[in-house]
């Protein structure tokens, strides 16, 4: 059975990302304090069966704006293809308009094909690119 919970410890988001770095996380910098921004200043979203095996992070505390921004999403590649990444993606959607946020943005590598496909199949279009990067957002 899969269960999704929010992150309530830094140790809780530090773990998570931690076990899932190895598989395909591409962070440039350190874990640890990526971890702490997340656990102070956003929100993790973790899923499980028996282990972890899913997480977004995500931030919405742009309360002028009212405009969220995911900063992660990672699906183990034991578990890909089951509609997990479009459930947390989903999760984190429904946290941010009960906030009343308007809109929810992230940055994607243009070689990760998948994930640009999937975030067009939820909604996303692209507003701007920038070298690999491309900047896509979604009205809530």
């Amino acid at each position: 059975m899969f269960n999704y919970r929010y992150a309530q410890t830094y140790d809780e988001v530090f773990n998570a990302f931690t076990l899932l770095k190895n598989e395909f996380f591409s962070f440039k910098g350190e874990l640890d304090v990526f971890s702490e921004k997340i656990y102070k200043n956003g929100i993790c979203i973790i899923g499980e069966n028996e282990e972890v095996c899913a997480v977004i992070a995500f931030y919405a505390n742009d309360e002028i704006r009212k405009t969220a921004f995911i900063t992660s999403v990672l699906v183990s590649g034991s578990v890909r293809g089951q509609g997990i990444g479009t459930s947390l993606i989903q999760k984190a959607e429904n946290y941010c308009k009960e906030k009343f946020f308007e809109k929810m943005r992230l940055e994607v590598d243009s070689e990760n094909k998948a994930a640009i496909s999937l975030y067009k199949k939820l909604g996303y279009s692209i507003y701007e690119k920038c070298g690999r990067s491309l900047y896509m957002e979604k009205e809530l």
